[in-house]
């Protein structure tokens, strides 16, 4: 029988005609599968006409087209998520935000959004078909013309649904991904710096700066871990009732990404700044908020008619698309909280959870008199105590070699004197990270403009490590120096609004062949 319907298909003008193929046909490969593994490709069996035909050969070219097609689907939507990643995470940062913690929030929720619908929706949009609610007709099917699927039916389970597993499993493996990627040129890029040798010691870079750029690793993006951690939990609720192994699916990323982050943070990132803890209650809070909002879909996933009422409407041509009877009207009959079925529980508790939020919500707004957080009860010490010991050298020694040798002046002389007087807190009550507001205080900041800050060393003294080598003689066959003074020249530049007036006026930025900084 499948012989005589594989010959009456594809030899016998079924294929041109567009009609389905006999279920008998799938059926009858999907078992010799099973039984002959490959094999089962290229075995001839007869048809009632004794003719010897491969039977199941074009459904398994079929079958493996589709396979890779899929896969290379999946790959191309993390590949734009990744893209996605770094535009929007250069968009935000054009902003060019008061603060680096909104900036993460932002580019956090930025990331997640531009993810969760590149992978959770265009996905099911593209493949939807809405003939069910306009016939074909109104705008739904204008803008979404290309698919077939009507409803979350045994077929988009089998299509769409095993596409969306393979896309979020190669999502979560895309950590180690990149790691072999992008780490593995950063290590090349070290190893050709060294000459293709193991001295740690040679290199071709041309500044201190330069070297550390190479070999300190790149910088750790918070927020893109959270929003992945967004999307597969997202994800997981979304599609997870009718599809139980997206749990596990996010169950196994989130071990991926602990077991990658805990050793790439020691052998790979720069150490990352000191964030408060805003980003991740923003993430709680978002989170909590995922299971509530998804209810609405798993409430319409579950009314599907074919696979819960056997309710299947018949087709006549394998291009017709495949009606389901199930619409708004169909959906809302068990939405009666008077008449129970077995769809009602995810709409009876949306209506529910999602009137209690917006309920607590007014109160928390409207009736409760509560002062804004001001964010200055954060467990620590005093200004001064609270500083780390490094930040306290280095704002002495600033401060007292900036007053010595150019009379400027950043902190009053109280504040000084206090700052001087402190003591060390104990290492929880201290603020980590940059404890200051002044730029130059920042370590990317230092980065950036070839800084290094003089600091009070142990034996009372004041001087710079001379890490950073300034030349300012460009001059052929020039002995190269160490201008000292230019060094002194960011931070004037920054705090000019401090120096002297009869000063400011006669400050020059170029020491170059022994210019003084101030010609008087």
């Amino acid at each position: 029988m499948a012989a005589d319907e594989w010959f009456a298909y594809y030899k016998g003008g079924g294929m041109e005609e567009d009609r389905n193929i006999a279920p008998s046909l799938g059926c009858f490969c999907a078992d010799l599968m099973e039984e002959e593994g490959g094999d089962a490709q290229e075995m001839l069996f007869a048809t009632s006409r004794k003719e010897m035909v491969a039977t199941c050969s074009e459904i398994f070219d079929d079958n493996a087209s589709v396979a890779l097609i899929a896969s290379a689907v999946s790959m191309i939507i993390v590949a734009v998520n990744f893209i996605l990643k770094v535009m929007l995470t250069n968009m935000v940062a054009g902003l060019r935000l008061k603060t680096m913690t909104k900036e993460t929030d932002i580019t956090m929720i930025a990331i997640f959004v531009g993810q969760f619908v590149n992978t959770a929706i265009l996905l099911v949009l593209n493949n939807a078909n809405f003939n069910d609610f306009d016939e074909g007709i109104g705008p739904l099917s204008t803008i979404f013309f290309v698919g077939t699927e009507t409803d979350f039916s045994v077929n988009w389970y089998r299509q769409v649904g095993g596409l969306l597993i393979a896309t979020l499993i190669t999502q979560a493996l895309w950590p180690l991904i990149e790691i072999a990627m992008f780490g593995g040129m950063w290590w090349g890029m070290q190893y050709l710096d060294r000459d293709m040798g193991s001295d740690s010691y040679k290199t071709k870079m041309p500044t201190a700066q330069a070297y550390v750029d190479l070999y300190a690793g790149p910088v750790y993006l918070i927020h893109y871990r959270y929003s992945m951690i967004l999307l597969h939990i997202s994800c997981a609720f979304l599609y997870g009732t009718c599809m139980p192994v997206l749990y596990v699916v996010a169950f196994f990323a989130f071990i991926v990404l602990f077991v990658n982050e805990r050793v790439l943070v020691c052998y790979y990132y720069r150490e990352p700044p000191s964030f408060d803890e805003e980003i991740t209650l923003k993430a709680m809070s978002l989170i909590g908020w995922i299971p509530t909002l998804v209810l609405p879909f798993v409430f319409w996933q579950m009314g599907n008619r074919q696979i819960f009422e056997t309710v299947v409407i018949p087709v006549d041509r394998a291009s017709d698309v495949i009606l389901s009877g199930h619409d708004i009207k169909n959906a809302m009959m068990h939405a009666n909280p008077l008449y129970l079925t077995y769809n009602s529980g995810p709409f009876l508790l949306f209506c529910v959870i999602f009137t209690y939020k917006i309920l607590k919500w007014l109160k928390e707004t409207l009736l409760d008199d509560e002062e804004e957080d001001d964010q200055l009860c954060e467990g620590l010490s005093n200004y001064y105590d609270a500083l780390e010991e490094t930040d306290k050298k280095v704002n002495i020694g600033s401060e007292k070699w900036y007053l010595d040798k150019y009379r400027l002046r950043t902190y009053s002389e109280k504040q000084f004197e206090r700052l001087q007087k402190s003591e060390s807190a104990e290492l929880e009550k201290i603020i980590m990270g940059c404890g200051t507001y002044r730029p130059l205080d920042n370590l990317k900041y230092q980065q950036e403009f070839q800084y290094e800050p003089p600091k009070l060393e142990g034996d009372g003294k004041i001087k710079r490590d001379n890490a950073i080598f300034i030349a300012t003689e460009e001059r052929e066959g020039v002995e190269q120096k160490n201008d000292l003074a230019q060094a002194d020249i960011p931070f004037l530049g920054m705090n000019i609004a401090f120096i002297p007036h009869d000063k400011r006026a006669t400050l020059n930025f170029c020491t170059k062949s022994g210019n003084q900084i101030f010609s008087k």
